[in-house]
């Protein structure tokens, strides 16, 4: 697995995120390389279809649908379709989140997304509950790409963390809820 980690830097001491953006041509087949990396990302298709892997499932995701990956795994993409396709993806280390020290309870919300949980995957389609109150999040995130970070860094902040209650509340709350009734 070792040999799979990319060696693209995704943070720095002062921003502990980055957004990138991948266009694809129709004559491209491989959209993402296979690898993993210690953050979290976000990856969201702006126009066209992929099929994003991730460790042993595969999604195929169409314009608007987004995934978020756990970190620390092994994840690729390909084309669907043949299709252009456009893609963004806001990577972030779990401590972006993490260490805010007036929000001891985030931990609850973070942890199945880090490598030593669960690994927690989540698919957001258009046939997902309260989709578009997730693409309105998810696009308000991936539009503080262009902005200076001092004049948007609480904004961000604060968008991700709004789509981490919302993603909580409306799938991991029901995986708990199952958890419990099995124990």
């Amino acid at each position: 697995m070792q040999k799979l980690l990319e060696n693209v830097p995704h943070t720095t001491k002062s921003r502990p995120y980055s957004f990138h953006t991948t266009v694809q041509t129709e004559a491209m087949e491989q959209l993402l390389y296979v690898h993993w990396h210690p953050e979290i990302e976000i990856i969201y298709v702006e126009s066209g279809a992929m099929e994003l892997h991730i460790e042993n499932n595969s999604y195929p995701l169409r314009q608007g649908e987004f995934v978020i990956i756990p970190a620390a795994r092994i994840h690729y993409g390909k084309s669907l379709g043949g299709s252009a396709c456009t893609f963004r993806a806001f990577l972030f280390s779990p401590n972006y989140l993490l260490n805010v020290q007036s929000f001891p309870y985030l931990k609850k919300y973070i942890s199945p997304f880090l490598s030593s949980g669960k690994g927690t995957t989540i698919y957001v389609s258009r046939e997902c509950e309260d989709y578009f109150g997730f693409e309105g999040l998810v696009t308000e995130l991936f539009s503080l790409e262009t902005l200076p970070p001092e004049s948007c860094e609480l904004k961000l902040h604060g968008v991700l963390l709004l789509l981490w209650q919302k993603l909580y509340n409306t799938f991991l709350v029901k995986e708990e809820e199952t958890y419990d009734k099995k124990a």
